[in-house]
């Protein structure tokens, strides 16, 4: 064979086959299942390369041999084999044991046809000065592969749901260019186009699935920093904003939100240090969810709430009027009436700072003034809420 004509036919498979190995060698990363179908695949097609080129070594003969006969057939089979492969590692897990046994029924049988050239010539024969003749079965090899990659194609179309859509479309158009590269052989009597855009098919798809992992990998970094961002800003056992975390946006709507007006609430729960100490700490948190429950139902999304530790609750209202606010913080009390599982009840004192619209202060400064007004709550004998208005005072 010419030499020119040899590099031709086999560099960009020879190439592509290079770079998949190194790819998959130094990928130390991908689920080794996957590796090993990709492994396989690769395998699959360096032997369809190096039986296609054996046999144009002995095309060049003067005469058939029993070689040639075994080269021909064992390429016949290998490329249906690749297409097997390409549809198990797209469908194996979606296919029962016994459905994969019967997929194995065309390939067998194309296997019989291509090897009875040793004694028929349904598949194919050779002429005395070593010309091939295809048979009336000489197109199994090619039906099956399409059999098969056409069966990939529907996989891909009935669990585009299941599946990434773009997944199924880059599965569905490298299936087709292959078919098209099948006919293209047939047409024109040339194997290594088709080989050719198998391994650069296989390629493209490894890049894809890389491409795909990576955005995966980074999607779960930034769930995790998601995560354990709102972990550091919420108290574990309510849900509620921790303390520095209330501060922060409390006092971020104070400076948005100058000319509205404010209230911050600061309550605790009655008797829950002898809840606490009679019942242990487990009936103590049961009560602290319970109250964090009440607060969200009781409160809008748009309100700030959190513990500061220890039964301490804090709410920012934004938005309301002094005379909601008092129906809200009645409400609230009510709300509170706690029962823990042993009997034990709760019930909940209230303060709280009310800054109007116009008027300045900060956090620290609100948070002072509903304590003060807590102190007062409980001084007049608990179970109720004592209201006062921040008077007008720069930061």
């Amino acid at each position: 064979m010419d030499l020119q004509l040899w590099i031709m036919i086999n560099t960009a498979s020879v190439i592509g086959l290079i770079y998949l190995f190194v790819f998959l060698y130094t990928n130390t990363s991908m689920e080794k299942k996957l590796k090993y179908n990709f492994y396989w695949i690769m395998g699959l097609e360096l032997l369809e390369l190096i039986f296609y080129n054996c046999e144009l070594v002995t095309a060049g003969l003067p005469y058939p041999t029993m070689h040639r006969i075994l080269l021909s057939a064992l390429g016949y089979t290998i490329r249906p084999v690749l297409a097997f492969m390409v549809l198990w590692c797209t469908m194996q897990r979606k296919i029962s044991r016994k459905r994969g046994i019967l997929l194995l029924i065309p390939l067998c049988l194309n296997a019989l046809i291509a090897f009875s050239a040793f004694f028929t010539d349904i598949a194919y024969s050779y002429s005395p000065d070593n010309r091939f003749i295809r048979g009336p079965l000489g197109y199994s090899s090619q039906i099956v592969t399409v059999f098969y990659l056409l069966l990939v194609i529907i996989f891909a179309i009935r669990n585009a749901k299941e599946n990434p859509v773009m997944e199924s479309a880059i599965i569905i158009s490298t299936v087709t260019l292959i078919i098209i590269s099948m006919v293209l052989e047939a047409v024109i009597k040339v194997r290594f186009t088709g080989r050719a855009v198998i391994v650069l098919s296989t390629i493209f798809y490894y890049m894809y699935y890389q491409t795909q992992e990576y955005k995966e990998h980074m999607q779960e970094g930034q769930r995790l920093r998601t995560t354990l961002e709102k972990q550091s800003q919420t108290d574990g056992l309510t849900g509620l904003l921790n303390k520095e975390a209330f501060k922060r946006a409390a006092e971020n709507v104070l400076s948005s939100s100058e000319d509205v007006n404010m209230a911050l609430v600061f309550f605790d729960m009655d008797n829950f240090k002898q809840v606490n100490d009679t019942y242990g700490h487990v009936a103590g948190d049961e009560l602290l969810k319970k109250a964090a429950d009440r607060m969200k139902s009781t409160f809008r999304q748009e309100d700030l709430l959190g513990r500061f530790g220890g039964d301490e609750f804090y709410v920012l209202l934004h938005g309301i009027t002094y005379q909601n606010l008092g129906r809200r913080l009645q409400l609230l009390i009510e709300d509170m009436h706690l029962k823990s599982e042993e009997g034990s009840l709760v019930t909940a004192s209230v303060g709280c700072a009310f800054l109007a619209g116009g008027r300045q202060a900060d956090v620290e400064e609100l948070i002072r003034i509903a304590d003060e007004a807590l102190y007062e709550a409980k001084e007049k004998g608990r179970n109720q809420y004592v209201i006062r208005e921040v008077k007008n005072r720069g930061r």
